[in-house]
């Protein structure tokens, strides 16, 4: 089992709708996979 703190920053482009999105996948590949995610936003 893989754990990993990721940092979610928008921008360039990338917008609140598109992290949102990121989050929920890297949720269903914890689910799936056996990992675990944290999360921060600055």
């Amino acid at each position: 089992m893989a754990s990993k703190h990721i940092l979610i920053v928008p921008g360039d482009g990338i917008g609140q709708e598109v992290t949102a999105v990121g989050k929920k996948v890297l949720d269903k590949i914890a689910a799936k996979f056996g990992h675990t995610f944290t999360t921060t936003k600055p």
